[in-house]
């Protein structure tokens, strides 16, 4: 019998628009996945955030965070695979970044601890938006020049601005191959871009064959919504995007089923899974 993983994208897809589980799609994962359904989650958050939009509600199974970066085993609190920055490699990116002061949040480990770093008082809109929804979060760390905002072991960049200003400094940052950039409109506030930088070979794909073939699977279905699910849609073997979903990747899916307003996976996991 074929072993088949479900996994899903969470913004967008799984979370509703104010950022949650609905106590529905917590009802009907919980007892699929008590029938033996195989369930993850992929997503562009980091471990720490999703706990947090979650309720604290995780699959059994490992899941892929910061867009493919890690594969982190929640039952271990254990990363199983991580797609660190060299930092020599990286070198042109932070020139880049330090020369046209553009701000930024710098996610590394620095002396064990995950920490997102920024320049304090360089703060634009979208940035104040993001700290104020992680108020209290023990990883940020605010700095007061450049010198410590590369400090430890890089994994990601997070440039938050309006479309237009994204898209040139998508343009002065991509000056190397060594890394992946990824613009994508703000779930939440459509008016904000984010930019997202992290190492070339990591991506949902990437993470997601990897896991598959960690976990002995056969088969992989999956869900999403924007457009950096493309790629878990091009290397799954069914792939569901909600009626909300970029139209590039509706062209792409296998079927579109209901938004995540409606509970859209929720229910086709109740039908199909």
């Amino acid at each position: 019998m074929e072993k088949t993983l479900y996994i899903s994208d969470l913004d967008g897809t799984l979370l509703r628009n104010n950022a949650a589980l609905s106590p529905y799609t917590v009802d009907v994962l919980r007892r699929k996945i008590a029938g033996g359904l195989r369930f993850s989650y992929a997503t562009a958050r980091s471990r720490a955030s999703v706990v947090n939009v979650t309720g604290g509600f995780m699959p059994d199974l490992p899941i892929i965070t910061n867009n493919g970066v890690f594969i982190c085993d929640l039952k271990t609190d254990k990363r199983l695979h991580g797609c660190y920055m060299d930092k020599e490699k990286v070198l042109p990116l932070h020139r880049a970044i330090r020369e046209n002061n553009i701000p930024v949040f710098v996610y590394a480990f620095i002396d064990g601890r995950e920490r997102v770093s920024w320049i304090r008082g360089t703060e634009n809109a979208g940035m104040r938006a993001y700290l104020r929804d992680r108020h209290g979060d023990q990883r940020l760390r605010p700095v007061d020049d450049w010198g410590p905002l590369f400090d430890g072991d890089i994994f990601y960049h997070t440039i938050i601005e309006e479309r237009d200003k994204a898209s040139h400094l998508l343009n002065l940052c991509n000056q190397t191959a060594y890394c992946r950039y990824s613009l994508i409109q703000d779930t939440y506030n459509t008016d904000e871009w984010w930019l997202e930088i992290f190492r070339h070979d990591a991506s949902k794909a990437a993470a997601l064959l990897k896991l598959k073939s960690m976990l002995g699977f056969d088969r992989v279905v999956a869900f999403g919504d924007n457009l950096n699910d493309i790629s878990m849609f091009e290397c799954s073997d069914a792939c569901y995007a909600v009626a909300n979903a970029h139209p590039a990747l509706r062209k792409i899916a296998t079927g579109v089923i209901g938004s995540n307003e409606e509970d859209g996976v929720a229910n086709w996991l109740l039908e199909h899974a």
